[in-house]
């Protein structure tokens, strides 16, 4: 049986080549440091209308392919042809594209999202317009569809300097209300040792809040011991929202926790300590 132009084992000749691409290679998340992808089209997860839309739409490098072929501007980036015509100028060309590697790039992305196996000509392009344009209406085929398929783990933008960074916001804006939306409370406790939560945020974002939720949580699930211990300023309603308790009985606690420590810091002569060795005063510890 003939195989495809570009067959699951293309550029692949060895049988070590093989096994080392599919039983590894092709399972690995991709970690995507430098694209071209539109933010503003990863916050809104576009559906793209036709194949001309995502394949040719901010393409450069076939841009310039179709300029070296002496092709119109306006069937490249021009607003008066269509997205078919545009189409039908790219298949054109592309048989004038043998040895350059936009010649299989563009063959290998219709047979991996598309599933099409025809060779991009003049010929073939109704077929491979219709079914393209059919494929791209499917949930599979939207923005963070092609992203989750192909086990983009991380995607890193190209932006302006002076980029103002909304739509990076709104991915994160919208990835957490994601993550909050899964009602699933289950913990990922360490395999030795005590597990460490860290909270971080700056100051009014609620993260005493989230900690006193936290540590109920995992006392009223978990039944386990809990240390809580903060690294910015020791204040008072701050720890008796984490605690439970009243600010007064909190600052009770503290008072009995620094007379032990003054009674075991001092010298055995009698005598009092000297300044140096006294806990913080009170208004360091507030």
């Amino acid at each position: 049986m003939t195989k495809p132009f570009l067959h699951e084992d293309y550029l692949l000749t060895t049988e070590w080549a093989r096994r080392l691409y599919f039983e590894h290679a092709a399972r690995q998340p991709i970690f995507d440091y430098h694209c071209h992808l539109p933010p503003d089209q990863i916050a809104s997860n576009r559906q793209f209308r036709t194949l001309t839309e995502i394949w040719l739409g901010g393409d450069h490098y076939k841009w310039r392919a179709l300029r070296a072929a002496g092709v119109p501007e306006d069937l490249i980036t021009g607003n008066s042809s269509s997205d078919y015509e545009k189409f039908i100028a790219f298949a054109r060309t592309v048989p004038q594209l043998v040895r350059n590697p936009l010649h299989h790039w563009s063959h290998l992305e219709l047979r991996r999202y598309f599933g099409i196996d025809l060779l991009i000509n003049e010929a073939n392009a109704p077929k491979i317009w219709e079914a393209a344009n059919a494929r791209l209406q499917t949930p599979e085929m939207s923005v963070h569809g092609i992203l989750t398929s192909n086990r983009v783990n991380v995607v890193c933008t190209t932006d302006d300097p002076a980029d103002t960074l909304e739509h990076h916001l709104a991915i994160a804006r919208s990835e957490i209300e994601k993550s909050l939306a899964r009602n699933n409370a289950d913990l990922i406790k360490a395999p030795n040792g005590p597990t460490v939560v860290s909270i971080v945020g700056v100051n009014g974002t609620g993260k005493t809040t989230t900690s006193a939720k936290l540590a109920y949580l995992i006392q009223s699930q978990q039944k386990t011991a809990l240390l809580l211990k903060t690294t910015e300023d020791l204040s008072m309603s701050a720890i008796a929202e984490v605690m439970g308790l009243s600010p007064k009985a909190v600052e009770s606690l503290l008072s009995r926790a620094r007379a032990n420590l003054r009674k075991r810091k001092a010298p055995k002569d009698g005598n009092e300590g000297s300044p140096a060795d006294a806990p913080a005063s009170e208004e360091a510890l507030k």
